[in-house]
C-alpha cells in the first residue's frame, strides 16, 4: 500500500513540475490575443473617424488589466505596454524605424526599446517583446497618414483595467488630424 501511494505521489509531483511552465502559458496566450484584437479594433475605430467629416467622433473601450495605453503624438502612434508571463510574443527579427510608412514591416519603440513586427497587412498593429520569454511586451498602432494629437479632456496615458478612448476628427491639413483622449 505504501509503495503504491509513493508511486502515485511521485508521478503526480513529476507531472505537476513538468507542466508548471505550460500552466502559465495557457492563460497568457488568450490574454495577449485579447490585447492584440482590441488594438486591431482601436485601429479600425481611429481610421473610421479619420475618414469621416470634421467633428466626427467615436469612442472605443478597452479592457486591459495589468497594462497601460499611451498616446505617442510625436510619432503618431498608440502603444499598449504590458508584461507577458509566458513566451507568447517573440522578439522581432530586425530593428525597425521609429516612424511609420506604408511598407514598414518592423517598428522600434525608442522609449521601451522593443522591436516589433507587423501583425498583418490589413492593420497597422505591430507587436513584439524584449526577449523570447517572460518580460516586457508591447503592441503599437502606427500611422503615417493620420496626425494624432492629444485632445486635452482626459490624459495621454492610462493604465487598466478599463480605458475609454475618445476619438474626434478636428481638422484636415494634408492629412486628417484626430484628437485622442484616454479616459
Amino acid at each position: 500500500f505504501v509503495f503504491v501511494v509513493t508511486i502515485v505521489l511521485v508521478t503526480a509531483l513529476a507531472a505537476y513540475f513538468w507542466s508548471l511552465g505550460e500552466i502559465d502559458r495557457l492563460g497568457e496566450v488568450g490574454r495577449v490575443t485579447t490585447f492584440k484584437n482590441q488594438m486591431i479594433g482601436l485601429d479600425y475605430a481611429i481610421r473610421s473617424v479619420a475618414h469621416g467629416d470634421i467633428n466626427f467622433q467615436n469612442s472605443y473601450e478597452l479592457n486591459i488589466p495589468d497594462a497601460s495605453l499611451i498616446l505617442k503624438k510625436n510619432t503618431d502612434s498608440i502603444a499598449l505596454d504590458f508584461f507577458q508571463n509566458a513566451p507568447v510574443l517573440g522578439k522581432a527579427a530586425e530593428k525597425g524605424n521609429e516612424t511609420c510608412n506604408s511598407t514598414l514591416e518592423y517598428v522600434y519603440d525608442n522609449f521601451t526599446r522593443i522591436s516589433m513586427y507587423r501583425d498583418s497587412n490589413i492593420t497597422r498593429v505591430y507587436g513584439g517583446a524584449k526577449g523570447a520569454g517572460k518580460g516586457e511586451a508591447e503592441f503599437i498602432i502606427c500611422y503615417y497618414n493620420i496626425d494624432l494629437q492629444f485632445g486635452g479632456k482626459c490624459t495621454e496615458g492610462k493604465g487598466g483595467p478599463r480605458v475609454l478612448v475618445l476619438i474626434k476628427k478636428i481638422n484636415y491639413t494634408s492629412i486628417p488630424v484626430v484628437n485622442i483622449d484616454l479616459c
